[in-house]
Order: structure tokens, then sequence, then C-alpha cells
């Protein structure tokens, strides 16, 4: 056997090791955590160490997610920090050009943001200022 071969072959070793450690060490920090209760999560899903160092430790962390994340909630806070002047910027663009989709109006209505933009169209749908046609991202909006 020739050095290169040696030294790939100890490379690939050495790799492997540390990828193992590094997984070990990942489980052990994630099983810590549940047992101090940083995250709440059944307990079957601690007790299982093998199978998350199979999957990885993104698996594992998706596994112990108890609910998931309140798209809505979130769109709500956005739109209670709008001011009046963006949500008729908002409903300026809709009313000069009606019939676009949210992406769309984003780029209208340049000074806003995209959560900005999400947050405007709630509030101009609660107070029905808009009307929509369509179904999620296909949604596009017109002024009532």
């Amino acid at each position: 056997m020739n050095l290169e071969a040696e030294l790939n072959e100890i490379l690939m070793k050495a790799v492997n090791a540390i990828t193992t450690a590094v997984r070990q060490d990942v489980v052990r920090h994630v099983t810590e955590a549940l047992a101090n209760g940083v995250w709440k999560a059944p307990v079957a899903a601690v007790a299982q160490p093998k199978k998350a160092e199979a999957a990885g430790a993104a698996a594992l962390v998706r596994s112990l997610r108890t609910k998931p994340r309140d798209r809505k909630g979130e769109i709500q806070k956005a739109a209670r920090r709008l001011s009046e002047e963006k949500i008729s910027t908002l409903l300026k663009a809709i009313r000069t050009k009606p019939g676009l989709r949210s992406e769309e109006l984003q780029a209208a209505a340049k000074t806003l943001t995209k959560d900005e933009v999400r947050g405007g169209l709630f509030v101009l749908r609660e107070r029905k200022a808009v009307t929509t046609r369509g179904d999620r991202r296909l949604t596009c909006y017109h002024a009532a």
C-alpha cells in the first residue's frame, strides 16, 4: 500500500469517528435538555436514542415538537403592529391593480415587507375592505 492510500484510509476513519462522536454528543445534549424540562415532549421520544442517532439530530428535533406553529397568530400579531398609513398604501395598491396575489402586491407596494403585506391583508379582510377570489396561494385581492 502506498502512502496516499494509507493517509486516505486514516482520514476516513477519523471522519467516521468524529461524525459518530458529534452525533452522540448532540443526542446527549438533547436528552439532558428534555430531562431538565427545557423541551416538553413525550418520554418515549427520549427512550430511543439509537433510533435518533440513526435518523440524525434534525429528525430528533422534529419528532420532539409538540404542536405545529400558529401561523394565523403570527399574522395577527404582525397586523397589530401595522400603521394605518401602511394599510392604506396596501389598499391603494389593490385599487390600482385589482386581481393581484400577495407576492405581486408586495412588489407593487415596494415599501412594504412580506410580513407587512400579510398583516395588512389580514386587517383588510377583517374590515371587509377587500374581497378575495381563489384559494391559498392563488388568492387574488380586489377592492370591495
